[in-house]
């Protein structure tokens, strides 16, 4: 039997011979392949922690790009769980029931029938679309973080961003969809109401979904900041303050302090204008609804809405996920 040189066999401390270690950036015991946690650090993120990666989004990810094929794949899979939540037929039933209570209560007003209608129902459709972005919006995300759903979600080809433009779309799909079905039944009845029928009631369905399409937006923001709770209240105060922002301006101008008026300024700059998407008043009287505003409209609550969604998913690239 052959003896051994002396100092052949490597004592504690000295290195193993380059044939015995496993190559540079790969795991030993898998010869030729990245281990899971060595692959995931490498593109820069952390596993154990849910940032980073190419699958998270987060700092250091080099999956910066949006793919539209994912974010239609979300928001298909989002419209079809929302259209199965008991919140979302409560709350269609409450605005159908609602707009059929319009046409049976609108002939006590003799000679105003169709404004009545008109009035009520448009109020309706924005009421009950704020209803379904409360209760279904602001807790989708936050619901999939609780249970741990997200983390099975994000560990497939998807990003952060694109998770959130994909709910954000699915949530605006069923709006879309619940919008439609209370358009068609409120023209029909309309069109049998006593008085002139005025197409001008779809510009106002339009810009109805865009309010709704904004504070969509909101809900997405605070689902990723704060608790499903808060989120549902910050959107509705969100909600109410853009509709009062130009009345709290007004007000704190009329104020003495400099502070007053200061504070109402910056409400009425950081807080989204709904006003702007509110024209029932125009409908109702004949007033015309024109172009340009339907334009500018348009320009706004997209722009505010790709704001918020750009912070959304800034905040959310940087949440670390368990």
């Amino acid at each position: 039997m052959a003896r051994l040189a002396p100092g052949s066999l490597p004592r504690a401390g000295r290195a193993s011979p380059a044939h015995c270690r496993p190559r540079h950036g790969r795991a030993a015991g898998y010869p030729g392949e990245l281990s899971r946690f060595e692959h995931v650090r490498t593109l820069g993120g952390d596993p154990a922690h849910g940032t980073g990666g190419p699958f998270h989004g987060g700092p250091g990810t080099r999956r910066n790009n949006m793919n539209p094929r994912h974010i239609l794949a979300l928001a298909h899979n989002t419209y079809r769980e929302t259209v199965r939540d008991r919140i979302f037929y409560l709350v269609a039933v409450f605005g159908f029931v609602m707009l059929a209570s319009t046409a049976v209560l609108s002939p006590l007003t003799v000679g105003a029938q169709a404004k009545i209608m008109t009035d009520v129902g448009l109020a309706a459709m924005v009421v009950f679309g704020l209803l379904v972005v409360v209760f279904v919006g602001s807790s989708m995300v936050r619901k999939e973080m609780e249970k741990g759903t997200i983390v099975t979600i994000l560990a497939k080809p998807v990003g952060r961003r694109e998770y959130l433009f994909g709910k954000f779309l699915g949530l605006n799909m069923t709006l879309t969809a619940m919008l439609a079905v209370m358009a068609i039944l409120f023209a029909v009845m309309l069109l049998f109401a006593p008085g002139e029928f005025s197409p001008r009631f779809l510009s106002a369905v339009y810009l109805a979904f865009l309010e709704l399409t904004l504070i969509n937006a909101v809900a997405v923001f605070f689902s990723t900041c704060v608790s499903s709770v808060l989120a549902a209240v910050f959107t509705l105060g969100a909600f109410v303050v853009g509709h009062l922002s130009q009345a709290l301006r007004e007000f704190g101008r009329l104020q003495s302090g400099p502070l007053q008026e200061r504070l109402a300024d910056a409400v009425y700059y950081l807080v989204p204008n709904l006003e702007v998407f509110n024209v029932r008043g125009a409908v109702v009287h004949g007033d015309p609804v024109t172009a340009g505003h339907l334009m500018w409209a348009t320009v706004y609550g997209v722009g505010w809405s790709l704001i918020l969604l750009i912070l959304a998913g800034g905040v959310f690239a940087r949440k670390e996920l368990r």
